[in-house]
């Protein structure tokens, strides 16, 4: 598993990744008040094993993706979406 955080749409974006980048990708999203841990290590290892490449994610004001005070976030669930599309692109999975 790797960790990384890329800057997406302005905001930080905590991700692990698992398997071969060069592999098909799987972009695993959790519930938007869930952590990607929810995801569990060990079914993310057994689909990288299968030759894919899983890519988990904290959405943002999630995990360790930034956060925001309390009543003061503005954000939208196409934001969401389109942090999504930044994760990939971050990855370069077309």
């Amino acid at each position: 598993m790797t960790e990384k955080i890329f800057k997406i749409n302005g905001i930080d974006i905590c991700t692990e990744s698992f398997g071969n980048p060069k592999n098909p990708a799987i972009l695993l999203i959790m519930g938007a008040t869930c952590s990607m841990v929810y995801w569990d290590e060990e079914f993310c290892e057994q689909l990288a094993n299968t030759g894919k490449f899983v890519i988990r994610f904290d959405n943002r004001d999630v995990g360790c993706s930034v956060s925001y005070e309390p009543g003061t976030s503005n954000y939208t669930v196409t934001n969401m979406a389109e942090d999504a599309i930044g994760v990939l692109d971050a990855y370069h999975i077309d």
